[in-house]
């Protein structure tokens, strides 16, 4: 790991734009990018830092479910009504992870509900411009001179405000997403280490697999990386249809009840469709692992395989694995692309059936009101499709999280301390010389000795060739 004291990302005013990292980008289009070429990362941010803060908050999370069980045991013992039938108290890592990331998601969380009230703010200086232009050309129907002039000023401030709403609204969005990524790179360097370390440690394999373990590795620790860029989805979603529908009942009146009613009407088949997803992914998972498990026993037992003839058996059993697996996969697929195509269709039946409600109700098609209630239409697009993603994303992060706790839970092997080993070496010299002791600890080699003076070489014999230590002990 390549790290610095100082956070690369922060401290200075061009970095809300990103510009320490323009050398870099500029470097990437030239020429292939080295590890020296890439900005430094901060300590803070580093696997090693976060993973001994998560090692800190599991032993209390530990030490706090031990409390709670022995405090039910007490419970029953005095006799307590009940108290047999409750399960016990289990870790929650999400209380473990949680102080490794809320110094980022809280700017991040503020960031990005600032750039959703400037996403209203983008409508409602459409509604004055188009009312600014409205009135300038009826000004100039009944009053051909150049009086109307007067107010074309406000008509450019209203598209520069326009498009100053949108630069910093992009830079909040880019800076919330990039903290809340920053906040799972965080998660997934604690979760492998401490995933690492458990393996090293494991007492055996009885409740676990190799697969298992490389399917925790390269998919439930990374699926932080997932959910990252749609959690903030998760609670802001809901806000964003509140008032967008509020907005759109001040435009076009009774006949959001229209639009209302059909994004409701598909509420239930969407649950439906979630619910299936959610059982094909869990099976997916499952047979991910058998299917690792196997690649991994055949490898360490290809000799064997090879001697005596099983190819064409582990052969046919791999592929009869891997074929159930592809099964859920095309399963899977199928049911997000009929998801993604609801999502995609429902605002569109939402602006026609509303928009002819409202025709149909006599209304004059005013451009103000039109483009206006269309811009927040199309705003609501958004929230309803990441919504249901972000709960899904968010389902599949709870099993990802309860697979970790449930292997992070398995029996380790017993820690033993071993005592510093010491040699001490006494070695027979001339009478005017002290002994010579020679110490060794753990990897250091001490040696304390009187300086010898030059011995001239002598002829090889087998007197010469006689051991010159003797008396040697060892203790510890």
């Amino acid at each position: 790991e390549i790290t610095s004291d100082i956070d690369p990302m922060g401290g200075h005013l061009s970095h809300f734009a990103f510009h320490q990292v323009r050398p870099t980008i500029i470097k990437a289009h030239e020429a292939k990018l080295d590890l020296d070429d890439l900005p430094e990362m901060a300590n803070v941010d580093s696997a090693s830092t976060q993973y001994a803060r998560f090692q800190k908050g599991w032993k209390s999370e530990m030490q706090l479910v031990e409390a709670l069980n022995h405090a039910e045991i007490e419970k029953g013992a005095n006799g307590a009504a009940n108290s047999d039938t409750k399960k016990q108290a289990t870790p929650r890592i999400f209380r473990v992870i949680r102080p490794l990331t809320v110094s980022l998601m809280l700017p991040a969380v503020a960031l990005f509900a600032a750039n959703s009230a400037l996403l209203y703010a983008g409508p409602a200086i459409i509604q004055r411009l188009l009312q600014n232009l409205v009135r300038e050309q009826i000004c100039r129907d009944t009053n051909p001179s150049d009086a109307c002039d007067d107010e074309r000023w406000k008509g450019y401030a209203f598209a520069g405000a326009l498009c100053a709403v949108r630069v910093v609204g992009a830079l909040m969005l880019t800076h919330s997403e990039w903290l809340m990524t920053r906040s799972a790179l965080r998660i997934r360097g604690a979760l492998m280490c401490a995933l690492y370390h458990k393996c090293l440690r494991l007492a055996s394999l009885a409740k676990t697999s190799t697969g298992q373990v490389q399917t925790l590795m390269a998919n439930d620790s990374q699926i932080f990386v997932m959910v990252a860029p749609v959690l903030n989805q998760a609670w802001a979603a809901p806000l964003q249809i509140i008032i967008c529908c509020v907005w759109l009942a001040f435009l076009v009146g009774p006949a959001l009840v229209v639009g209302i009613a059909l994004l409701f009407c598909f509420i239930p088949l969407q649950a439906k469709i979630m619910g299936k997803l959610f059982a094909r992914r869990a099976a997916q998972l499952k047979l991910t692992d058998e299917r690792v498990k196997l690649s991994n026993e055949m490898l360490q037992g290809i000799r064997i395989i090879k001697l005596s003839g099983w190819e064409e058996t582990i052969k046919a059993k791999l592929e009869k694995v891997r074929n159930k697996e592809l099964v859920e996969i095309k399963a899977q697929r199928k049911i997000s692309a009929i998801f993604s195509t609801m999502l995609v269709a429902q605002p569109i039946f939402m602006a026609v059936g509303t928009f002819c409600v409202y025709a149909a109700l006599g209304n004059d098609m005013e451009a103000a009101t039109v483009i206006t209630a269309l811009a927040l239409l199309q705003q609501l697009r958004f929230p309803v499709a990441f919504l249901p993603f972000a709960i899904i994303q968010i389902g599949n992060l709870k099993i990802s999280l309860n697979r970790v706790s449930r292997f992070l839970l398995n029996a380790e092997l017993p820690t033993r301390e071993h005592p510093e080993p010491k040699v001490a070496v006494s070695a027979s010299l001339p009478a005017d010389k002290k002994d010579v002791e020679v110490v060794v600890k753990a990897s250091a080699l001490d040696v304390e000795a009187p300086e010898l003076p030059p011995v001239a070489p002598s002829p090889r014999t087998s007197e010469t060739l006689s051991p010159a230590v003797s008396n040697i002990s060892l203790h510890g």
